[in-house]
């Protein structure tokens, strides 16, 4: 995986590059490094999207076991507490845009 203004440009030996067991290693758009998905583009950005599926995950869970019987009050609490850290893991280590915001705050006001 490439950063950088030429992460899009192929190795013309990308078949020699091997690991140090033998095996080959191939390229790939994108990498999870410490619970961070890294993409391949022009600038050092992360991917949301595994992230965004953690966090609905987790939702999903703590909504199951106590949407019947819980007030609003208590699920938001929950979801304060146990939900967003999942979705905050990654935003202190990669950059934000414009888009990558208004994602993340839908998820937050429709939850």
């Amino acid at each position: 995986m490439r950063v950088g203004p030429r992460f899009n440009v192929n190795c013309s030996n990308d078949s020699n590059i091997l690991a140090s067991d033998g095996r080959e290693l191939s390229w790939c758009e994108n990498v999870r490094y410490l619970g961070i998905y890294l993409k391949a583009s022009k600038q050092y950005s992360c991917l949301f999207s595994q992230a965004k599926c953690s966090y609905y995950r987790a939702f999903n869970a703590v909504y199951g076991k106590v949407g019947s019987v819980a007030s609003k009050e208590v699920i938001v609490q929950l979801l304060k507490s146990k939900c967003l850290p999942v979705l905050h893991h990654s935003l202190e280590a990669c950059p934000l845009n414009r888009s990558d915001h208004e994602i993340m705050r839908f998820l937050i006001n429709k939850s």
